[in-house]
């Protein structure tokens, strides 16, 4: 197998980047900020931002405080200029700074770096500094039940390592990366405030639920954003289904599913589904067969039964 290396957003010059798109900013540190550029927002004091940070992994990244409009350097070029994302990806690659010679490399190789990108163990759930105390999910309880009423029986409570933490009122979904516990994610199943909770410090950047219990030999993933929408997918044979835990991929994620010739993303039926889609499609799209699942406005995998879903096909995606 071969891969051609991808483009890192930390060699680019941002600030270049926006004036060769007429972009008036100001700076502020490591960050540019100017009115957002959606097209939908109509601003009249600047309220986007994005970073501007040479060898910084959130270089290129932009948010809107406004809107919410977020993404990379790469979504910024598609929206301004209109192209699609490998016409914006050229372009963006025109202002890379000291970055390395494209080569193909083979899988060994284009893997190798990975290595020094380890994600640390978490030994204990901990939450505000005292060890949590988990228990399994019995019958009848609530975590039972709120599970029950959103079609997952027991075989995935058990697949999946599910835990419960009463205390709380919340399902704890362990993400573990070659057999260690790399994080966890807490839901509640109260409909509390935030509805989910994540360890503090936790290597967010690295987080990929399922990623343990994938198959390479099958060369394909199934991409969603949550826990239960992971399960929806497993419930209706996905191969090889991933979830973020969120919404915003990171370059070590890209790498961890770069073996992959297939990839099918399902996407929220909401602003941040879009978005989240565009950026993968950013980091994944090229030299692999890309395609795609949406979802109507303000649904997601996790809010469908099982058998619903057999009405979703995937798509191509259409750069």
């Amino acid at each position: 197998m071969k891969f051609k290396k991808r483009i890192s957003l930390r060699n680019i010059d941002v600030a270049k980047v926006l004036d060769a798109l007429g972009i008036v900013y100001q700076k502020n540190k490591d960050e540019l900020y100017a009115k957002c550029l959606h097209p939908e927002h109509k601003e009249r004091t600047p309220s986007w931002h994005i970073r501007a940070k040479l060898g910084d992994e959130k270089n290129g990244i932009f948010f809107c405080w406004s809107c919410g409009w977020k993404g990379n350097l790469i979504t910024l070029v598609s929206n301004v200029k209109k192209v699609g994302f490998p016409a914006a990806l050229s372009m963006v690659e025109e202002f890379q700074k000291s970055a390395p010679i494209v080569k193909e490399v083979g899988e060994e190789e284009y893997l190798k770096p990975m290595q020094s990108f380890e994600p640390p163990e978490i030994r204990d759930f901990i939450w505000a500094g005292k060890k949590i105390r988990t228990y399994p999910i019995r019958t009848g309880g609530e975590a039972f039940e709120y599970l029950i009423g959103r079609n997952i029986g027991g075989r995935y409570v058990e697949e999946c390592g599910l835990l419960d933490w009463p205390e709380k009122g919340r399902i704890i979904v362990p993400i573990r990366r070659h057999k260690k516990m790399i994080s966890w994610v807490a839901r509640s199943y109260r409909d509390e405030l935030p509805k989910t909770l994540a360890p503090a410090g936790a290597p967010k950047k690295w987080e990929l639920l399922g990623f343990d219990e994938i198959d390479r030999a099958k060369e394909e993933i199934s991409l969603c954003e949550g826990w239960v929408d992971r399960i929806r997918l497993m419930q209706i044979g996905c191969i090889n289904p991933c979830a973020l835990c969120g919404s915003k991929m990171s370059e070590f994620q890209a790498d961890a599913i770069g073996f992959a010739k297939k990839i099918t993303i399902w996407q929220d039926g909401d602003r941040a589904g879009e978005v989240m889609s565009r950026d993968l499609a950013s980091w994944l799209g090229r030299g692999r067969e890309l395609w795609i699942v949406r979802f109507p406005q303000g649904r997601d995998p996790g809010s469908f039964n099982p058998s619903d879903l057999s009405e979703f096909k995937p798509i191509p995606w259409e750069v």
